[in-house]
């Protein structure tokens, strides 16, 4: 942890003040995690710089617009408060990454649960660069209000927006620490949470972007008017709707609305009250029967057959490894095996791996998106298909990286680089090549292609997928880059860095698998302008290279990763996160 807490509950409160030292801690971990990279400190900067900016002419705007008494003032201000409100509670919550140094948890040995402490974290909760985007637009919005309502306008602003401030302050600590909570309890729990969450952001996030465009030509500001009557009675729109009410000298509605507020924050603040401490002690197992009988026997061992039975269990492959099983009746040695079968199970578990695939294959919907929009370049969709297709392979050749030090188990048992390719590729495509080609048919159908054009593009992705996927095995058979460690969230980007190494694999990636496809896909590009024979052709072609070239990432990425296992194990354990086995 960075910085200390004082654990003396008698002295840290008056003496040093337990907020002053969280936002220490916070904003020491956040330079550190800056400028531990160069790379992410410039880049960070320029963005930081480059919001700034904006949020200086928002500020400015809306200050003098409220001087200036436009007539929108009174009804946009508190729209965009609400919309604030709601998206300070939501996105950190979703991206579920922020402030891992603030986890309650890791603060039990230097502070007890208390008031104090649940106040301190929600406070704390509005240090950084976003508090201070919002400071100067509220400072903007203040000044609006009181060239708009005079002194009145300018108190209930400022009532407004620390009501507001309170709303989403207490509710984002609050729901985030329920979240940790419940993550925090089942292994399973927190990976089925992670799945969901990044799932949903998604599939609603990326889409997003690529419609804000026709959103804004086509806004419609008399729809979002109509909303204001109901958003004015909504826990996170009622605050910013105060300063309206009191400028119209609606005291009634004025008292309502503060009545909404303080029941909002009073929940809040209970959920928050009675989440910390759980969140800050954990879950403990329930004791059953059977421990009880050990306790009292003094024995070790709940079951002291286990010691008797675990290697006649562990004989038993057939029975407790159906999956190995099922792979070696296909002809398939046992090393592969045992390889494939536990990728199989990764993918079926690991919520890193999940979101990754279901990422990748939202390109086709941000496609299917382009392809209706008339402001993209004509076909620019069908380049978001090949891209989602390569972003799978990538997946698929990046699995290593993502066992963490578990890896350890093909380097003891000393399991051949090419065993552990194919492996790889065996348990990934069983699930990533029937997603790939169903989302592809269904692009074709949604955009109206051909069906001949539909089969092509298919054999298109497929081509693409085994390039990638053996363009990034190759390459990470000796060079990786860091991921998330096991049990974390797929949005988190805890264990990641080494920006400038990671962009430059990727990079790199990128390039080997467009020399790899560039043969068979010009022959699928030119075989569109010949007929049936030709495009049957250039589709055979195109399947056959793909199965050669999986070939080729099988055999010469496993002899790569004979030689390099030890040390991308070596690199792998001093990953921040992964230095223990997983």
């Amino acid at each position: 942890m960075v910085g200390q807490l004082t654990s003396s509950p008698s002295t840290s409160p008056r003496k040093r003040g337990l907020v002053r030292q969280l936002s220490g801690i916070k904003l020491r971990s956040m330079w550190e995690a800056l400028r531990a990279q160069t790379y992410v400190l410039v880049l960070s900067i320029i963005a930081y710089i480059y919001g700034l900016i904006w949020i200086g002419v928002i500020a400015i705007g809306l200050a003098t617009a409220g001087l200036a008494g436009a007539q929108a003032m009174p009804l946009l201000l508190p729209l965009a408060g609400s919309l604030y409100t709601l998206g300070w509670i939501v996105v950190p919550v979703v991206l579920a990454s922020q402030e891992g140094t603030l986890d309650p948890i890791k603060l039990t040995p230097y502070v007890s649960n208390s008031s104090r402490l649940a106040l301190a974290l929600i406070i704390v909760g509005g240090v950084g660069v976003g508090g201070v985007y919002f400071l100067l637009v509220q400072i903007g919005a203040i000044v609006g209000w009181a060239g708009i309502g005079g002194g009145l306008g300018l108190w209930s602003a400022i009532l407004g927006a620390v009501l507001g401030s309170l709303v989403a302050l207490v509710w984002f600590k609050a729901l985030g620490t329920w979240l940790g909570r419940r993550k925090a309890t089942k292994t399973s729990a927190k990976d089925r949470a992670g799945l969901i969450i990044g799932v949903l952001f998604l599939v609603v996030f990326i889409p997003s972007i690529y419609l804000l465009p026709d959103l804004l030509e086509n806004l419609d500001l008399s729809f979002w008017l109509s909303l204001l009557p109901y958003l004015k009675w909504t826990p996170f729109g009622a605050p910013w709707f105060l300063p309206a009410a009191a400028v119209e000298n609606d005291w009634t509605q004025f008292a309502v609305l503060i009545l909404i507020s303080a029941v909002t924050i009073a929940l809040g603040w209970w959920l928050m009250r009675a989440m910390l401490g759980p969140a800050m002690v954990g879950k403990a197992a329930k004791i059953t029967p059977a421990i009880e009988d050990a306790l009292r026997a003094g024995r070790t061992q709940v079951d002291p057959t286990a010691t008797q039975t675990e290697h006649v269990r562990a004989g038993e492959v057939p029975q407790y490894l159906s999956l190995v099983d099922m792979w070696q009746r296909l002809g398939i040695s046992g090393p592969t095996a045992a390889v494939a079968a536990r990728t199989q199970i990764y993918w079926l578990k690991d919520s890193r791996l999940s979101v990754q695939s279901l990422s990748s294959l939202t390109l086709i919907i941000v496609a299917v998106i382009m392809d209706k929009s008339m402001a993209y370049f004509p076909g620019m969709s069908f380049f978001f298909v090949i891209l989602a297709a390569f972003v799978l392979g990538r997946v698929l050749g990046t699995l290593l990286q993502y066992d963490s030090t578990a890896f350890w188990l093909h380097v003891s048992t000393g399991i051949r680089g090419a065993h552990d390719r194919l492996g790889r590729f065996l348990g990934s495509a069983i699930f990533m090549v029937p997603a790939l080609l169903v989302a592809t048919v269904v692009f074709g159908i949604l955009v109206g292609m051909a069906p001949g054009n539909i089969a092509l593009l298919a054999v298109a992705s497929l081509l693409v997928f085994s390039c990638g996927a053996t363009a990034t095995s190759i390459i990470g058979s000796q060079w990786v880059y860091p991921v998330q460690p096991p049990g974390t969230s797929a949005m988190s980007t805890k264990g990641t860095g080494q920006f400038g190494i990671t962009l430059l694999i990727g990079l790199l990636q990128f390039a080997v698998t467009a020399l790899f496809a560039a043969l068979p896909a010009g022959l699928l590009v030119w075989s569109l302008s010949g007929g049936t024979a030709l495009k049957l052709i250039a589709a055979l072609v195109a399947i056959a290279w793909s199965c050669a070239i999986i070939w080729l990432s099988v055999w010469w990425g496993g002899k790569i990763l004979d030689r390099s296992e030890v040390e991308i194990l070596t690199k792998i354990r001093n990953w921040p996160g992964h230095g223990v086995t997983a």
